[in-house]
């Protein structure tokens, strides 16, 4: 029993080599059922989605074994996939002994990344040919290797302190983007959006897109739902990255961080109320872009921001207002009651009833916002608990 249990758990680190290496789910399942076989397993029945993989396999004295595995990170390493490719082909033909499996796996596991040089190389190649493909100068494309080096390095930096990929590939985006103004501001570059363009390139998560498109096809519609969530998560996280090197965005979130460590907050706290603050000018801006008014845009921004922060609260399980009212510090329109109170004091009646007017609109916009967004999730609170009651 003992050998069985060791031999499954040695095919299920070949099957999360594959996974961790960016194979499709049913390359991963019939891998594993393939080295199964091999080893005299009469049945396997795997299951594996893009965070965890399942394996209960039936042994030829009618034993049942069941074994799972947590798969935390992803990346992209087709030497890997190739190598455990290779292994299996040779178990199905010719089962190796237990030891040399797990020799085997420990040294694909443990490949050796070549030459140092290979990844800044490519970061280099990459960015800067697609900045000239698509239609940027040879300067443009000189701007874009530079701004590479600034994502090469905040990737690796990333990696080793272990930060979220969707975090990782947010501040990546905003550091390229920033570093791809700087290179215009200087004269280096010509063409932004040619620079970005380039360096988005390396962030883009075409593998997860492809691979869940094939995983629906085969018929692993669930792996392939949570493969095209994951693509566009980071395909959003991308946009907001870029997004927050607006001048404007940046302060915003500054400021309600700010604020954030003025009311004696920390931690993941912290950290939401600063994203939100962003989040909050960015709402804010969309308003504008769509609707060319202000107090619309007000209040577009107070909804979108106190929907977040009810969620956001729940999450972490914390009151509501903690995280609102830091969040909601870019809106608050304290340049509108200063001219007020300035004319007021002038003397200048029509200036003061222009920005007073506009204050108590702008104000009221924000008030409503928060108003309605907290009387529908206290309504649909209390209707869900009479719910509950009435089905007890």
């Amino acid at each position: 029993m003992q050998q069985q249990e060791q031999t499954l758990f040695a095919i299920l680190d070949a099957g999360e080599l594959l996974l961790t290496a960016g194979a499709e789910v049913a390359r991963v399942e019939d891998t594993i059922r393939r080295m199964a076989h091999a080893y005299g397993f009469v049945r396997t029945d795997v299951l594996t989605i893009t965070a965890s993989m399942v394996v209960t396999v039936q042994a030829a004295d009618g034993d049942v074994l069941t074994q799972t595995r947590r798969i935390l990170r992803r990346e992209t390493d087709m030497r890997r996939i190739e190598a455990v490719n290779a292994l299996s082909r040779t178990v199905c033909r010719n089962p190796l002994p237990l030891d040399e499996l797990r020799g085997r796996i420990e040294e694909i596991h443990s490949m050796p990344e070549g030459s140092k040089w290979r990844l800044p190389a490519a970061y280099l190649l990459i960015a800067g040919s697609f900045a000239v493909f698509f239609g940027g100068s040879w300067r443009d494309g000189i701007a874009a290797m530079l701004c590479s080096m600034v994502l090469y390095a905040v990737g690796r930096v990333g990696v080793r302190i272990r930060l979220q990929p969707i975090v990782l590939t947010v501040i990546s985006a905003a550091l390229m983007c920033l570093a791809a103004l700087i290179t215009v501001k200087a004269g280096l570059g010509q063409g932004l959006d040619y620079i970005i363009i380039g360096n988005i390139m390396l962030l883009i998560p075409g593998i997860a897109l492809v691979t869940s498109l094939r995983d629906m096809i085969v018929g692993d519609t669930i792996s392939g739902l949570l493969g095209a969530c994951e693509a566009l998560l980071r395909a959003i996280a991308i946009a907001a990255g870029c997004a927050l090197v607006v001048l404007q965005v940046v302060m915003a979130t500054i400021g309600a961080m700010g604020f954030g460590l003025l009311f004696h907050m920390s931690g993941g706290r912290l950290l939401a109320i600063t994203l939100g603050g962003a989040a909050n000018w960015i709402f804010y801006l969309l308003g504008m872009e769509v609707y060319h008014d202000r107090v619309i845009a007000f209040f577009v921004a107070a909804l979108a921001t106190a929907v977040l922060a009810e969620i956001m609260a729940r999450l972490m399980k914390t009151p509501v207002i903690t995280l609102l009212v830091p969040m909601l510090v870019p809106l608050i329109p304290g340049g509108d009651l200063y001219y007020t109170t300035l004319a007021l004091v002038k003397g200048d009646m029509e200036a003061f009833a222009q920005y007073g007017g506009m204050f108590i609109r702008e104000a009221g916009a924000i008030s409503f916002g928060i108003i309605l967004v907290a009387c529908v999730v206290q309504t649909a609170f209390r209707l869900w608990m009479l719910f509950r009651e009435r089905k007890v």
